[in-house]
């Protein structure tokens, strides 16, 4: 909102394209404004829902794709639900490719 008018409307898609003027906020370049304007606006990070590599985000439930061996004796079987986190790290200079995910596995509190 801007002077109590909605300018883009909640899951709106833009970029960021650096800092604000503004300390703390960051510069946004929306695809689509309500207001049919082209200005890009100054958020603060914390009002942004970042998409992740395929496009999906933070809380979406998912599911093994494939059984993953954790620990000796311990493995996520093929299917079983998840959450997901946030990205996971990728070794320096690499692009983030892969999901950081919370499995509900038996034994989880």
């Amino acid at each position: 909102r801007v002077r109590g008018s909605v300018v883009v409307c909640q899951g709106g898609r833009g970029c960021v394209v650096g800092p604000a003027s503004s300390s703390g906020r960051v510069c946004v370049q929306f695809e689509q404004r309500e207001d049919l304007s082209d200005n890009r606006l100054n958020c603060l990070p914390d009002e942004l829902r970042h998409t992740l590599v395929g496009g999906h985000q933070v809380g979406s439930r998912v599911r093994s794709a494939r059984s993953i061996e954790v620990a000796p004796g311990k493995t996520i079987l093929r299917g079983t639900p998840g959450v997901i986190v946030g990205p996971a790290r990728d070794p320096p200079g690499a692009r983030c490719r892969r999901l950081l995910v919370h499995f509900a596995v038996s034994g989880d509190e």
